[in-house]
């Protein structure tokens, strides 16, 4: 391959790269946000479900513990 080919072929190569990748950190910083906001989200429900979970089998064993309370021993 002659100088001259090889070096046009490389000049190209690195406009190209260049071109793809001008905007790219903008596009990753954007996507990386966009994981975080949904990650968060996913977890604040995770947790809104769980705190729920909780209250209701709280609220039932607080139920239960007054009914057995209320029964006399025989």
């Amino acid at each position: 391959m002659k100088r001259s080919t090889l070096v046009i072929a490389c000049l190209l190569s690195v406009t190209s790269i260049v071109a793809v990748a001008e905007d790219g950190s903008d596009r990753a910083r954007a996507r990386w946000e966009a994981f975080q906001a949904s990650h968060a989200q996913a977890h604040a429900e995770a947790a809104q479900k769980t705190l729920t979970a909780q209250t209701k089998n709280n609220g039932s064993s607080a139920a239960d513990t007054t009914e057995q309370k209320q029964q006399p021993d025989t």
